[in-house]
């Protein structure tokens, strides 16, 4: 199913699917990273105390299966190690592709997420491109590729959103 949805993706927007593949490289290093550094990052990037929470659960949630995945298969290679993480991120992560038809798309798209996810900590552009400069990802030229980053610690999910606007991608 998953295959089936990133090959329709792939067909539709090639330059958008391509970003996608990128992320899973990012959230594993982000989610790796001590909870007192990661709490650190998103306090100055201005989340607030509930957003801070909701990540942390989803980063928790993430190493607890980390650690059961790590051992029932016991990785003795960093390619098994890699492995691990992408069948957990498999099981917790989904891109979402919004085409949105708007003078100000990005804004648009806010306003929807925040009606749709609740009670979910919502990383907008700005905070986005802030954790990329604390992280160090950008020095080495790494991205992320979504608009928005949803944690939703009820259903323990991590949603990418890429926002196109309508006349970008063929959909």
């Amino acid at each position: 199913m998953t295959k089936l949805k990133f090959e329709m993706l792939e067909k539709k927007c090639k330059d958008v699917a391509e970003e996608f593949m990128e992320e899973l490289e990012l959230l594993p290093i982000f989610f790796n990273y001590y909870p007192e550094v990661r709490r650190k990052w998103l306090e100055e990037i201005g989340l607030n105390e509930k957003e801070i929470l909701i990540v942390s659960q989803v980063a928790e949630e993430y190493a607890r299966r980390k650690v059961a995945l790590q051992n029932k298969k016991i990785p003795k290679k960093r390619k098994q190690v890699i492995n691990i993480e992408n069948d957990i991120l498999q099981e917790m992560y989904e891109g979402r592709l919004m085409v949105v038809k708007s003078e100000s798309p990005l804004k648009t798209s806010m306003k929807i997420l925040k009606q749709q996810y609740e009670e979910t900590a919502i990383l907008d552009p700005r905070e986005l491109e802030e954790l990329e400069n604390i992280t160090l990802f950008k020095e080495h030229k790494k991205r992320f590729p979504w608009n928005f980053l949803i944690f939703d610690s009820n259903k323990m999910k991590i949603i990418g959103i890429k926002v196109v606007e309508e006349n970008k991608c063929e959909v």
